[in-house]
């Protein structure tokens, strides 16, 4: 999160680093290894109760104590954020498209299944599993295993956390934040998202998230080690 003049701040799954701004496939070097690019999107936000709240969990960090967290369009890590992203999913009616790096909160799984089972289309872009820890693919392989469809990128890194629920809909509404789905993402980390509602962002995401889609390769049901950690945090 990036605040600018004390009146604009931009919220994004991407950190500063070099990988997460490259536009195109670096090649191997005696340095680095091959990286594809990133998928990252960042929200700015101007909307004053935000602006505030923001700079003071800053200072509150900054200065070593406990922030308090008023009622806003924003999700922070270890506060509030898992009982937003279940109330987002929980909302949903009708779809629910989401990039996330690393998923293996069975919370928010329970609340995917749940949605599934009542009729809505999931769609979940990640990565290979060969990057993935046994605790993700285990979740993976529960959901896909309740119908939920799950494809891994071929071509681009899966850096980005967001939902996109109910798109051309009356409630639709857009999640960007930091935080991956899992227990240091949502319990241990400082991390913050933001519920965004302009069409024109939710447009843009759905346009992106259809084009990645489409190039991505199906996720299949594969084994796990003997003992995956399973990461269940309570409510």
């Amino acid at each position: 999160t990036l605040i600018v003049d004390q009146t604009r701040a931009i919220v994004s799954t991407g950190n500063f680093t070099n990988s997460d701004f490259i536009t195109c496939t670096r090649a191997k070097t005696k340095s680095y290894p091959a990286n594809p690019p990133h998928r990252n999107f960042a929200i700015v936000t101007s909307d004053k109760t935000n602006i505030k709240q923001i700079l003071t969990v800053f200072h509150a960090d900054w200065n070593r104590y406990n922030p308090q967290i008023l009622p806003s369009k924003l999700l922070w890590s270890p506060v509030n954020s898992l009982n937003k992203l279940i109330g987002l999913i929980n909302a949903s009616q009708h779809t629910l498209d989401i990039y996330i790096q690393q998923l293996s909160t069975y919370n928010i799984v329970n609340a995917l299944i749940n949605a599934q089972n009542r009729g809505v289309k999931i769609r979940i872009l990640t990565l290979a599993k060969s990057t993935q820890p046994a605790s993700a693919i285990l979740a993976a392989n529960n959901m896909v295993a309740h119908g939920i469809n799950i494809r891994v990128s071929s071509n681009i890194f899966i850096h980005a956390k967001s939902i996109l629920t109910d798109f051309q809909y009356a409630n639709q509404a857009l999640f960007v934040g930091s935080m991956d789905f899992t227990y240091s993402g949502i319990s241990l980390n400082r991390e913050l998202g933001i519920i965004d509602n302009n069409p024109a962002n939710l447009h843009l995401m759905a346009t992106t998230f259809s084009h990645d889609w489409n190039q991505a390769l199906k996720y299949t049901i594969s084994p796990t080690s003997n003992h995956p950690v399973i990461q269940n945090i309570c409510l």
